[in-house]
């Protein structure tokens, strides 16, 4: 299907139709034939009748801000529906998707073996999907008035490995880069339960254990007025927080080996099929739902049918400085859930 063409099938499918695709997935009809589900869902949103209920969405506090915000955009069309965000970290995310406490998990890093495995367990092979809502990135930031005007990836890795730089980690500017100033570096970023903090550990650090004299913060709000107020401070944060506050912090430019880049989001996402220079700091964000909780739910199919829809995450990408997807590969999203494809 065209791009953009899905808009045309807004009078082709509503709301019953969304849910029958759900409720196909593991029923049939009377007689015992499997009956069709739709190919291709639209990506306009039709509010349907009657649908009320409850349900719990367990996010990473990265994710937390559009999510929050696209849950209250719902609510206002479907005020019959609560919706409960929870924000937790990657781990305990995991745990309360796993247990069941949860509807749906968005989680901004990828799960680990041992949690896949855990996945499986509870819900069984294939009965869970990963759906990508949109793509943030990593920021290195410091205070407007640091000396640090841009760094290599290889001195962001020396500084937050413990014991690469000295051994005890009480390193000073000067020990990063000759003609920096002799003064020591505040090293901070999200607390190491963050979805962000596991990232950057697994894919940036190589899993090397972080800086002795690290300190993690709950929030971003909290690293980010940390980060200002210390002009030897540096700081990994998404790259979303890190352009929603360019008037309270510097994002530096990296250098892969190739030159410094600025971290955009053109310089993320590239053009076409050729990835950004900045790509290698970019991440994607995802939602876990177990399949049959989308067909036995119809506040769920709902509520998730809006979110990949043009009145959800789509929406509200440019405001909250994230790369949202295309049109199609929304509907495509979708689709995966609740076509089985």
């Amino acid at each position: 299907m065209r791009e953009g063409e899905s808009r045309m099938k807004k009078s082709h499918f509503g709301i019953s139709a969304l849910l029958l695709a759900a409720a196909l997935l593991l029923t049939s009809c009377s007689s015992g034939a499997k009956a069709e589900a739709p190919k291709d869902l639209p990506f306009v949103y039709t509010a349907g009748e009657g649908i009320s209920g409850e349900i719990t969405i367990v996010a990473a506090e990265l994710a937390q801000p559009v999510v929050q915000a696209v849950s209250g955009k719902y609510t206002g069309v479907q005020s019959s529906v609560k919706v409960n965000i929870r924000t937790e970290g990657h781990d305990q995310a995991v745990d309360s998707f796993v247990k069941g406490t949860a509807d749906a998990m968005i989680a901004s890093a990828d799960t680990s073996k041992a949690q896949d495995e855990a996945i499986v367990g509870t819900f069984g092979e294939g009965k869970v999907v990963q759906l990508r809502l949109a793509t943030d990135g990593i920021a290195i930031v410091t205070a407007k008035d640091s000396a640090l005007s841009e760094i290599t990836k290889e001195e962001l890795v020396r500084i937050y490995t413990a014991g690469a730089i000295k051994e005890d980690d009480s390193i000073l500017w000067n020990d990063v880069r000759e003609g920096l100033p002799k003064e020591p570096v505040t090293v901070l970023g999200p607390e190491e339960t963050n979805d962000l903090c596991v990232y950057f550990k697994k894919l940036i650090l190589q899993d090397k254990d972080l800086n002795k004299s690290f300190c993690g913060y709950p929030s971003m709000d909290e690293l980010i007025a940390a980060v200002s107020g210390d002009k030897n401070a540096i700081a990994f944060v998404s790259l979303s927080a890190a352009l929603r506050n360019s008037d309270k912090v510097k994002a530096l430019p990296v250098d892969f080996g190739g030159g410094a880049v600025e971290p955009t989001i053109q310089n993320s996402v590239g053009s076409g099929a050729i990835m950004g220079a900045y790509s290698e700091f970019t991440y994607p964000v995802y939602l876990y739902v177990g399949r049959e909780a989308a067909a036995s739910k119809p506040q769920l199919a709902d509520y998730l049918w809006y979110l990949f829809s043009d009145q959800g995450v789509f929406s509200l990408c440019e405001e909250y400085c994230l790369v949202p997807m295309k049109e199609q590969d929304y509907v495509n999203q979708i689709s995966t859930l609740f076509n089985g494809r």
